[in-house]
Order: C-alpha cells, then structure tokens, then sequence
C-alpha cells in the first residue's frame, strides 16, 4: 500500500513541476461532501431494514493533463469514506429477557479508503463554463470503523468500538455536470454536483456496493 501511496503522490508532485514548465498541465485540491449509503443491505436479515445513509466527506488532490481546448484527462488521490448508519432499534436475535444483554442498539459504520479516480471532462462548447465528467476510480480500504452504542436494561449504556482489516481492492465509477469559476487570473474553482458508485471486497466473498451523491469542489491552478 505505502509503493501505491508513494507512486501516485510522485505523480502528482511531478505534474505540479510540469505545470510551471506547461500550461497543458493543472494541480488543484479538492473536497467532496457527500451523502452515502449502501446500495445492497450489508448487515444480517434481523437489521438490513433499518440501515439508513450518513453524510461523509472526501478530500484530496489532483493533476489535469489539457488534451485540447473542449477536453481534459484528470488523475487524483484522494481519501473517501463511505458508510451507512442502523438508528436505535430494539436489540434482536437473542433472549430479550435476559437482563445482562441490551435492550436496544445503535451503530454507524464507515469504511475507511484511498481512492485513485481517473476522469475525462469535457466542454461541451470550448472554453465556455459548463462541463460534464466521468470516469473510474481505484479504491484501498485501509479500515472499517463500527461505533455501536447500547442502551441496557437498567438505563445504562456503553459504547462499543471495532476495527476491522480485512479488504481488497475496489472500484467504482462517477458521473457529474458542473461549471467552472474563475477566482482569479491563474485560480478557478469547478463546482460539481457529482454521483458516485463503489464495491467494496469485505473478505473475499462479502462485496458491498455504496452510492455517494453530493457537490464536489475542485481549486486548480
């Protein structure tokens, strides 16, 4: 993971050099706050009808390579984090009666990752504002972070943390229509409003699949 991490990083260093050699070349930062959820119930059959979406938040940076004036390729690293939420809900599957085990739940669980995603954007009418991108993305889950909290019998509750490793690669793909801002006379700012699609490989045989929808804001210069 530290080669993969170390790679795309040179790469985008090295573009941030290019750019101050070639106008061909942008390097900008990024930030997306989003709305995410799991499209495919990923919890047990007592509490997949619970699950709900949370809101979450990427950030990263990125090159620009300006193929020509109406098309551009980009290139980013980013971190995302993907997850979804079960409310409180009465505690299920087990002796209710028991009064050494809760009498209800709650839980949020996010799934931690770098993300490499490669897009193509394209003006529709060069050098004019508006613009429509899409492309594929990388991911390396690196964690899942599940935060449950109970609450017992005798009005009590506790908070239970766990980290979990186990993951491969994912992927996913994004879609988005935008403008451009100009802040400055070598400064712009895109704002995207942009859908996003991931899977994610829990442990070989469990896949999840999330949906992430927000506005995406992109500084370059």
């Amino acid at each position: 993971m530290n080669k993969i991490i170390l790679f795309f990083a040179c790469m985008l260093f090295i573009s941030a050099g290019a750019f101050a050699q070639s106008s061909r070349f942008r390097f900008g930062a990024s930030l997306y706050p989003n709305f995410s959820n799991s499209l495919q119930p990923v919890s047990d059959a007592v509490t997949r009808d619970y699950e709900s979406g949370i809101f979450a938040l990427s950030a990263g940076a990125f090159t620009e390579y300006v193929i020509k004036s109406d098309l551009k390729l980009q290139l980013g690293l980013s971190y995302s984090g993907p997850g979804y939420r079960i409310p409180k809900r009465p505690f299920t599957g087990v002796d209710g009666d028991d009064p050494l085990l809760p009498e209800q739940i709650k839980s949020r669980h996010i799934t931690h990752c770098l993300e490499v995603p490669l897009n193509i954007i394209w003006h529709p009418e060069a050098g004019k504002r508006l613009f429509t991108t899409a492309g594929f993305s990388a991911f390396l889950p690196f964690a899942q972070t599940i935060v449950a909290k109970t609450y017992n019998n005798d009005g009590s509750n506790a908070t239970i943390r766990r980290t979990n490793y186990d993951f491969k690669l994912g992927c996913g793909f994004q879609f988005g229509m935008g403008t451009t801002l100009k802040l400055s006379s070598s400064m712009e700012m895109d704002i995207v409003p942009e859908l996003k699609i991931m899977q994610v490989d829990y442990t070989g045989s469990w896949l999840s699949q999330f949906l992430q929808a927000g506005v995406k804001l992109a500084v370059r210069v």
